[in-house]
């Protein structure tokens, strides 16, 4: 797949969308509001996602710096004319296209057999557990150290949710569990997703060094 299939597959993933692709919400159980924008930097162009509550008008305003190169004080000053803006989102999107396949991890599937290892660095995950499959931990004497699973999931692709209890981490457990986590997604028919911020350098290293290859960027904007 090239660069702007995948970052169209992420976007699709990471939200729900209507016939027009415009957002509807968040792809996940409980998710806080949708961005007012988002948009997916895939090598020579911009692919543009606007949540559906944004009039026509600021649309029209905010497309005409959806393009390379990207003016981000432009977009946020065009958000900002429709609503205050709260926060934004900058960083790197990965895809798992090509995995290692000799690559053998320490870590374990979770499911629901054996969803007690994830006590008690990670029990607010037991309920959810059964939205976030496929899931993949470490063990260190008995307990789940570091835990990845799926943040939100479509019918081909999987988002990678990683989580490292703070006195396991530098340790290389958290590569364990995404290797692990990426091979079940795999044999599930869905291509592994993984994306981060620009000033997370660890979890940058984490998706290198798990068979993840960078393909674009995101930046999304949020409003009040």
């Amino acid at each position: 797949m090239d660069s702007k299939s995948l970052m169209e597959l992420q976007a699709s993933t990471l939200y729900v969308l209507n016939e027009q692709k415009r957002i509807v919400r968040i792809n996940e159980q409980n998710a806080p509001a949708a961005p007012a924008v988002f948009l997916g930097h895939a090598n020579d162009a911009i692919l543009p996602y606007y949540n559906e509550k944004l009039p026509a008008s600021v649309v029209a305003e905010i497309s005409r710096y959806a393009a390379l190169p990207l003016n981000i004080a432009a977009v946020l000053n065009a958000v900002s004319a429709y609503k205050p803006v709260k926060g934004i989102w900058l960083g790197p999107a990965f895809a798992c296209v090509q995995p290692a396949t000799d690559t053998v991890s320490s870590a374990v599937v979770i499911d629901s057999d054996n969803r007690c290892l994830l006590e008690p660095y990670f029990e607010q995950l037991i309920s959810e557990l059964e939205d976030r499959l496929p899931a993949a931990a470490y063990i260190v004497e008995g307990k789940a150290v570091s835990v990845c699973c799926c943040a939100r999931k479509s019918g081909q692709a999987a988002e990678a949710s990683l989580e490292t209890a703070p006195l396991y981490r530098g340790r290389g457990y958290a590569q364990e569990a995404v290797i692990a986590w990426c091979q079940e997604v795999r044999r599930q028919g869905l291509l592994p997703l993984y994306s981060t911020s620009w000033d997370n350098l660890s979890s940058q290293r984490v998706a290198h060094k798990s068979g993840f290859t960078q393909f674009g960027s995101d930046f999304s904007v949020y409003v009040d």
